[in-house]
């Protein structure tokens, strides 16, 4: 997230169980299952994924909001991923 309008803070930490792809407007069943899931319209789904082969949803899981949100510095990132990105399990942050 952007903090202040700075380079932003992590609030929660997760697992990616998996990812999946649709294209939603070939596959509509399922993208209105993916727009459920989503809490979006198959709309919004078809809005977001033009010019585009098709969507990646990501299954998350253990998803654990963090009381104190850690500065990306505190992580020892420099600059906020364009992505994802991980950080190896075990790592302390300290603050």
């Amino acid at each position: 997230t952007k903090a202040g309008g700075g380079r932003g803070k992590i609030v929660a930490r997760c697992t990616v169980d998996g990812i999946r792809q649709c294209d939603v407007f070939r596959r509509r069943e399922q993208a209105e299952s993916w727009a459920r899931l989503t809490c979006l319209s198959v709309e919004a789904l078809e809005d977001y994924q033009r010019g585009r082969k098709h969507l990646r949803f990501w299954l998350l899981d253990d998803v654990e909001l963090l009381d104190e949100a850690p500065t990306l510095k505190q992580l020892g990132v420099t600059c906020p991923p364009q992505s994802w990105c991980t950080v190896k399990r075990g790592c302390e942050i300290d603050g």
